[in-house]
């Protein structure tokens, strides 16, 4: 794996935020975690209030726009939110993708950046955040040199030709993977999420950064604590 450590994440300015110190401008964060379902509800979370404007704990959201959400374990919940905002289950604030976006696959990576930035596309009308889910994607899991290389390179090519920020969902188990920790290097801010009380109660969870502006952490730092428990664990 030594082969892919050079890589790295565009040249883009941190010093501008979607939410102060949460998520940068036209970077990468990740969010990780246990529980697939649990991550997937944080990065709803964080959609919706990109949208609404509410700050995420003390986060203020400094730059409203729109978030397109790409994964099925959050499609639901997105599809939710969406209706909760607007009265419908798709609004041009709040999108939810139908088919997954395979970052594996350059040429489809070209052609979804093409139709974001057509005259009268969703770039143009104000899209800020797009949101995938690896854990529920096999082919979207980098676990070796070569999907590791498309994914970031997919990635890149995204944040380079739409300005807009990316945030990943994905499992701590495979986190722990090579691949995966080469996109936690890529992220400007990691986030982890945690249970307080992992045998006696799991739906009480702590958000931790691990990594802020581009700065792993010795200590992860506390951001909040939520409690998931109506939320369906899986």
């Amino acid at each position: 794996m030594s082969n892919i450590a050079t890589i790295s994440a565009p040249a883009v300015s941190s010093g501008k935020w979607l939410f102060t110190d949460l998520i940068a401008k036209n970077r990468l964060s990740i969010i990780i975690g246990v529980n697939h379902t649990y991550n997937a509800e944080v990065a709803n979370m964080i959609s919706r209030r990109l949208v609404t404007g509410e700050p995420m704990f003390d986060k203020k959201v400094c730059t409203r726009g729109s978030a397109l959400y790409a994964g099925k374990l959050g499609k639901n919940r997105a599809l939710t939110n969406s209706y909760e905002i607007h009265g419908k289950p798709h609004s041009k604030e709040l999108l939810v993708m139908s088919t997954t976006i395979d970052l594996l696959n350059q040429q489809k990576i070209i052609d979804v950046v093409g139709k974001l930035n057509e005259r009268g596309g969703l770039i143009e009308k104000g899209l800020s955040l797009i949101v995938f889910e690896l854990s529920t994607y096999k082919s979207l899991d980098p676990v070796d040199a070569v999907n590791v290389s498309k994914t970031v390179s997919n990635l890149n090519y995204i944040l380079e030709n739409t300005g807009v920020s990316i945030l990943l969902v994905q499992s701590e188990g495979s986190a722990r993977r090579p691949g995966i920790r080469v996109l936690i290097g890529m992220a400007n801010v990691a986030i982890k999420i945690r249970s307080v009380n992992y045998w006696k109660d799991r739906s009480i969870a702590d958000l931790l950064f691990t990594k802020v502006n581009d700065r792993l952490l010795k200590s992860p730092r506390y951001l909040g604590r939520l409690n998931f428990s109506n939320v369906g664990e899986q």
